[in-house]
This record gives C-alpha cells, structure tokens and sequence, in this order.
C-alpha cells in the first residue's frame, strides 16, 4: 500500500497522500502528541456519540430497527475494519507538535472541526491547541489545484453580493506563484 511505513514506536503507519479527503490536522505542544492523540480520539468519539450528529454527507448507514447487541456487534467488526471505521490516526512523520486525523468520507471535516470544540465548554481540551480542517491534499502544482479546486468549493460562495479573500501562504514552496495561485481561486470560486 502507498503510503504505509512504521513509525518511530514500530506501528504500521499511515502516511498523508495526494489524494487523501478529510483530514483533521491538529497542532499541540513539543512531546505531547501521545497526549494529544489519545485527547482527540475521547473528543471524536464523544461527537460521535452525540444524538444530532449532523455533520454526516450522506444517509446514515445504520439500521435503527436492530437490536442494541446487533448494533454493538456490527461497531466492534467496524473498528476491526479500516474502510467502515469513522477515523483513524495518520502519520505525521518527522513533523514535530502535529497529529493528523484522517475522518470517514462520509463526515464532513469542517462541520466536525467546528463542533469540536463548543464554546460553552471552554476547557474541553488540555493538549490539543489548534484544529484545522482539510478537505483535499493535492500536490503544490497549479494543474493539480486547477482539476481539484471545483470539488472543494461549495455553493455558499455563488450568492450574489458574498464577498471573499484569497489568503496564499507559502512555506518552503517557490515553485508556486503567489498571484497566479490567487487568480485561480478567485476565477473558480467566481464560476460556483
């Protein structure tokens, strides 16, 4: 599998790739990703958890009418089973004081993200500090960004008199150009 390599405690890992959809990407303080990675996991868990668990894509693939050991039954062999699993945690590699959390196709990263965390529990999180989703990794080419940018913008953007700002930040990348980058954005979110 493309991708896959072990990380520094020996455990098959896998690593973000081109091409990868729902990452939750999470910053904390230097040593504490254990921490940090076991906190994440009680967090989505408990949105999970949660009755108005609204931040699903599709229908909800669960059938109310089994019984409660059925339904337990069929979420222990989901947890055994990457493709049904609602996330699972990715490699960050060298990357020091971020974990990557890779959510199911069927959830939608920034919904989940932004229910993280609710106001009205301020301390909810000890070690995660920074949340940010991403919807897409492709690679740092204008011809990648030009074919998967249509597919990551949503129709909020179309109404008439909404306005925008194209925010480019570039880190260790001068293969990209600043304006054209921008343009591109501004010429796709335009046509939404």
């Amino acid at each position: 599998m493309a991708g896959r390599r072990f990380n520094r405690h020996g455990k098959s890992a896998v690593a973000p790739q081109p091409g990868m959809r729902n990452i939750i990407l999470t910053t904390c303080a230097r040593g504490q990703e254990a921490r940090c990675t076991a906190e994440l996991g009680q967090i989505i868990d408990r949105l999970f958890d949660t009755e108005d668990a609204d931040f699903t894509v599709g229908p909800e693939s669960s059938d109310q009418s089994l019984s409660f050991a059925k339904r337990i039954e069929q979420e222990v062999s989901g947890l055994k089973d990457r493709r049904v699993r609602k996330y699972h945690a990715l490699d960050a590699g060298e990357l020091k004081c971020i974990v990557l959390v890779q959510l199911s196709e069927k959830f939608d990263c920034n919904l989940a993200a932004a229910r993280m965390f609710p106001q009205s529990d301020p301390f909810a999180a000890r070690f995660c500090q920074r949340v940010i989703p991403i919807q897409l990794i492709v690679k740092a080419e204008i011809a990648d960004i030009r074919t998967h940018l249509p597919s990551v913008i949503h129709s909020p953007f179309s109404q008439p008199g909404r306005k925008f700002a194209v925010i480019y930040e570039s880190r260790l990348n001068e293969s990209l150009d600043r304006s054209t980058v921008i343009e591109l954005v501004a010429d796709v979110v335009g046509t939404a």
